[in-house]
Order: structure tokens, then C-alpha cells, then sequence
């Protein structure tokens, strides 16, 4: 179940005349607290601010021009609307993105200025997901889906295949799960180009869909999304993320919404970066000692998206009482 290697390499081939690889940052910060050689791989730095553009690009180029020419439709919290936008703009097709109520306002605008249609239903991404998958039925354009497909994983993926060029020692991966595009994608790179790599998935406890579908065996559907990660944003994964997940993903761990704002005040204090919750994550796990054996290693994180304010972090230290 795997992403193959060559949609890998296609992929690679289809966005590299588009997309910079992004760079590799040394954080001294993480690397004294947790005694590992910590790195952030910087998806920030994309053109969208967010990892979420290399999977809808190389989705919406590898269509046939003539289904693209019927347009394009979606359901995003904002990072993955802002890559079908993109690419759509590109490609010289029409877009649609749906948006749930809970989509920063900064995300609507950034989407709209791109040239797609913006329309907001539903308190969380599975409601909006669900008229978008109508609408794309009405209209007779093509659904993009954030996570479930192969050449979004494939997409996704690339940054595993930059990441084995840019720190070839690499121990461990931790990335974020949402649908589980990105961890699936990464996790396939890795088994097919350093099997020993260890990939780590981390969710917020109000958002832990993957952590509860390895737990049951199955895909399930959370009650509800309590997270301030919002780009985290569906109550449910797919079959195809999950099979990658049981079989190349080392481990699952959850980490409080305190905790990812607590990571991301030291990751905008130390390293002078701003990153979503959905980011900052990964070094929540490693700060609460959820990674066993770093000492010594080569630990990558992925930086997955930056798409917040200031007062965004603000607000939730704030709210957190973190000073």
C-alpha cells in the first residue's frame, strides 16, 4: 500500500520546475533540550506558506488537460485550498474550495486572491468536505481530496526524497497527521530509501483520528475536532493513509493544545520562527519525552505550515496562561 517509488520520482520530475526544495535548519534550541541533532525541515518557505501545495500541484498537473478544463473542486481548512488554488492558477483551470466556519480569515482571503471560488459551510472540514464533493458532482469537475490520493501522497512525499539528499544521516522523522497525506508520503519515501529511518506521526488530542484508527484497526470517526491545530482538521482518515501508517510509521503520539502552543513560543523564541500548532507539534513531542532513544540521533521535523498571525500565538498563550 505503499506510495510507489516511481509516482515518487514522477512527482519530483512534475514539481521541480515549480517548487524550490526547501532548506534544513539546525535548532540549538531542541538539540540541547533533547540531546538529538534536531533539524526543521522548513515548509513554511513554500510559495502557500505550507507543505499542502506540492500534493495539489502534482495532482492537478498529472490530470488529463481536458478534465482539467472542467474545472477543479475541494474541501481544505485553508493550507491545501491554498494549493489547489495555486495550482489550478497555474494550470489554467477554474477552483473551487470549500472552508469550514473554523478556517482563519487570513486562509479565505489568501485563497480568493489566488482566483478560486471561496465558499465557507459546515463548523469543521468533514461538513465542508461533504458539499464539496457535491458540488464537484454537479459541476462535473474533479474532486481534489487533501490526503486521499495516491499523487497527493506522492506529492507529499517529496519531501521525504529531499530530506534523504539534504541530511542523508537521518535517524527519525516526526511529522503531523491530519487525513495522513503527509506522514504517508514521507513514510513511503523512507521505506524505499532508508528502510531504517524511523518515522514518527504526531496528532493534538482533539484531533487524534490516526491514533484512534491504528488503536481500532480501522478507519473511525471522532465525535468531534477540539484543536487549535485547525490544518490538523478532519474527525476521520481514509483506508489508503491508514495501511501506510500500520505498516511504515513506527509510532502515534498525542500531545495537548497547551503543549503545541508552549512549542511554538520556544520555536518562534529560539529559532525566530512563526509556525501553526499543526507544526509545532513535533517538537511538543520531543520536548515531553514521547520519542524514546534520541540521544545522539539525527532527528528531522517537519515544519509543516506557517499560515498564522501573531496574534494568532498571541491569543493561545493567552488562553493557556503561558505568560
Amino acid at each position: 500500500m505503499l506510495v510507489p517509488f516511481q509516482a515518487l520520482l514522477d512527482a519530483q520530475h512534475r514539481l521541480e520546475p515549480h517548487l524550490t526544495p526547501t532548506p534544513v535548519k539546525r535548532s540549538a534550541w531542541l538539540s540541547a533540550r533533547t540531546g538529538a541533532e534536531v533539524w526543521l525541515k522548513l515548509e513554511v518557505f513554500q510559495p502557500t506558506g505550507s507543505f499542502k501545495v506540492r500534493g495539489a500541484l502534482n495532482r492537478v498537473l498529472a490530470m488529463p488537460p481536458a478534465l482539467r478544463a472542467k474545472g477543479v473542486v475541494t474541501a481544505s481548512g485553508g493550507n491545501h485550498g491554498l494549493g489547489v488554488a495555486t495550482a489550478a492558477k497555474l494550470a489554467g483551470a477554474s477552483a473551487l474550495v470549500v472552508l469550514p466556519e473554523n478556517s482563519p480569515q487570513l486562509r479565505r482571503d489568501a485563497i480568493a486572491a489566488l482566483g478560486a471560488e471561496v465558499r465557507v459551510h459546515g463548523p469543521v472540514w468533514n461538513e465542508a468536505n461533504a458539499l464539496a464533493l457535491q458540488l464537484a458532482e454537479e459541476r462535473g469537475a474533479t474532486y481534489i481530496s487533501p490526503f486521499d490520493h495516491v499523487m497527493i501522497m506522492a506529492g507529499q512525499g517529496t519531501i521525504g526524497v529531499e530530506l534523504i539528499d539534504q541530511l542523508p544521516e537521518v535517524d527519525v522523522v516526526v511529522a503531523s497527521v491530519g487525513g495522513g497525506g503527509l506522514i504517508g508520503g514521507i513514510a513511503s519515501a523512507m521505506r524505499h530509501l532508508k528502510p531504517q529511518v524511523r518515522v514518527i506521526g504526531v496528532e493534538t488530542e482533539g484531533a487524534a483520528c490516526m491514533t484512534r484508527a491504528v488503536e481500532a484497526g480501522r478507519v473511525v470517526e471522532l465525535e468531534r475536532f477540539d484543536s487549535i491545530a485547525d490544518s490538523l482538521g478532519t474527525r476521520k482518515t481514509a483506508e489508503r493513509p491508514l495501511a501506510i501508517v500500520q505498516e511504515a510509521v513506527e509510532q502515534m503520539v498525542t500531545v495537548s493544545d497547551r503543549s503545541a502552543t508552549e512549542a511554538l513560543l520556544g520555536l518562534l523564541d529560539h529559532d525566530k520562527l512563526l509556525v501553526e500548532p499543526a507544526a509545532s507539534i513535533t517538537a511538543s513531542a520531543l520536548l515531553e519525552g514521547l520519542v524514546p532513544e534520541l540521544q545522539g540521533k539525527t532527528v528531522a521535523l517537519v515544519m509543516c505550515g506557517g499560515n498564522i498571525t501573531l496574534e494568532h500565538a498571541l491569543g493561545w498563550r493567552a488562553r493557556f496562561g503561558l505568560g
